[in-house]
């Protein structure tokens, strides 16, 4: 049974490895290598642009992560921008990437001894909300300019399957506080007290919500730079809408050591959709690939050699005991200002 673990990324690893070298030799066939390489004819002023603005999304992203969080005493927010970029830097280089969450626990719940409860909450509300933007973006964008292919249907189960489950998510943490035997388990009154906060605080949501919106903006303007740049004549919202379904897609697949092989996947797939030949759409997804990934990964390494690795002692996740939880047969759900 010890062994277990070992076996269980070994195969996960081999997963990773296989569908990336897979997906790698399917894109390297058949390509113009003269082709291709002269989409890399980059100015050093588009690319520094565009890293701007993927940094500039991290500080909007940990901004928006501090919100998460209920009042008094949330983390720092420069702690937060480290710890959310090292858990996007480590995962972005994962074959299998699950390691982003588990980080940011980490150093947030363990090393800094936050709420434990608390920390799960914002990590899970974030995704949720991260999904709730993208999917009605990538919805909308369907509607007003659909795909010149029948691969609509596709990309519309996709949107009903990830819809189900993030509603899903979010119904049963608003009403887990309807079962009485939760008041025996702190972290999940907690859990739950974290999201009815957040959800009585209507105007907090709002804010939340445009953050999140000027998160992916930025991101897709970074990417529409680097389009101007290879001359793809694709329209920017157009291309907006593709940068997040590409992101979905390449989040989701396992593949090589820094996500190499499925986001280049996903963005040759999509942007082929709309007549871009397979050598632009490739280069295009190397350099975006390389642009969105570069800084988290170097403010990993930094905040590594300066704070240490994450570590996993799950004996010393600090959990705070909720007051009156063991009194009350559900949880409070009065406003909170």
């Amino acid at each position: 049974m010890k062994y277990f673990p070992n076996l269980s990324t070994a195969f996960r690893l081999l997963i990773g490895l296989s569908l990336g070298f897979s997906l790698l030799a399917w894109l390297t066939t058949d390509l113009n290598y003269t082709e291709f390489a002269d989409f890399f004819d980059l100015s050093i002023q588009s690319i520094a642009l565009s890293l701007t603005c993927v940094v500039i999304s991290g500080v909007i992203s940990a901004y928006r992560w501090q919100f998460l969080f209920p009042d008094p005493g949330k983390p720092k927010f420069r702690r937060l921008f480290m710890v959310e970029n090292t858990g996007i830097g480590l995962n972005s280089i994962a074959p299998i990437r699950i390691l982003a969450e588990p980080v940011q626990f980490s150093y947030i719940a363990i090393k800094d001894k936050y709420d434990g409860a608390s920390v799960i909450a914002s990590l899970i509300i974030g995704r949720m909300i991260d999904l709730t933007v993208t999917l009605t973006t990538i919805g909308l964008g369907l509607l007003l300019s659909p795909t010149p292919t029948k691969l609509d249907d596709g990309f519309w189960t996709g949107i009903g399957i990830l819809s189900v489950a993030t509603l899903t998510v979010i119904a049963i943490s608003l009403s887990l506080d309807r079962w009485k035997w939760i008041q025996k388990f702190p972290v999940l009154i907690n859990y739950v007290n974290v999201w009815k906060e957040l959800f009585y605080r209507p105007k907090r949501l709002i804010i939340i919500l445009l953050l999140t919106n000027i998160k992916w903006i930025l991101l897709g303007i970074a990417a529409w730079i680097i389009s101007e740049q290879m001359n793809l004549e694709i329209h920017i919202t157009q291309l907006y809408v593709m940068i997040l379904v590409i992101n979905i897609v390449g989040s989701l697949l396992p593949g090589l050591p820094s996500g190499l092989g499925p986001f280049e996947f996903a963005t040759t797939v999509v942007l082929g959709l709309y007549g871009i030949s397979k050598e632009a759409s490739f280069a295009f997804g190397l350099v975006t690939h390389g642009i969105f990934f570069a800084p988290p990964i170097i403010i990993a390494i930094a905040n590594i050699l300066i704070y240490g690795p994450p570590l996993l002692k799950w004996g010393n996740i600090y959990i705070k005991t909720p007051p009156d939880s063991l009194k009350n047969t559900k949880v409070n759900n009065s406003p909170l200002n």
